[in-house]
């Protein structure tokens, strides 16, 4: 994410001030040539800054595993997978609308969602939804967690 934000922050930077557009009037080819030549070092910027990120990732691995004793090496699997698996099931669950707020008060919404009654659904989420787990409740509380 850094290294995008520090490409767009070039990109900004880049359109032509009004100086250098009356250069380019005078000169335009010449410009043009000066221009393409900038992009050329932007770019070569951006991957040396990718590979500085994957240099640090793979000590990062390193350590982990000598803290391990070396006994197992860690499953080949990147970090940003489990990441993405995570903010994917937590959108899920905002977009259902189970428990938006966390394990303590989520029994309200289960209970509406659930087809109950309002007020015994907002007494239920007070009481930590325990009284009326039943079994599509209880089906929907494990995927919450």
């Amino acid at each position: 994410m850094p290294q995008r934000r520090h490409f767009l922050h070039c990109q900004q930077q880049q359109p032509l001030s009004q100086q250098q557009q009356q250069q380019q009037q005078q000169h335009h080819h010449h410009q043009q040539q000066q221009q393409h030549h900038q992009q050329q070092q932007q770019q070569q910027q951006q991957q040396q800054q990718q590979q500085q990120q994957q240099q640090q990732q793979q000590q990062q691995q390193q350590q982990q595993q000598q803290q391990r004793g070396g006994s197992a090496p860690p499953p080949d699997i990147p970090a940003a997978v489990g990441f993405e698996v995570f903010g994917r099931r937590q959108k899920w669950v905002a977009a259902v609308g189970l428990c938006p707020g966390g394990p303590q008060g989520g029994g309200a919404p289960r209970r509406a969602a659930a087809g109950g009654e309002g007020v015994e659904g907002a007494a239920g989420g007070q009481g930590g939804g325990r009284e009326w787990s039943g079994p599509m409740d209880h089906r929907r509380q494990t995927q919450c967690q």
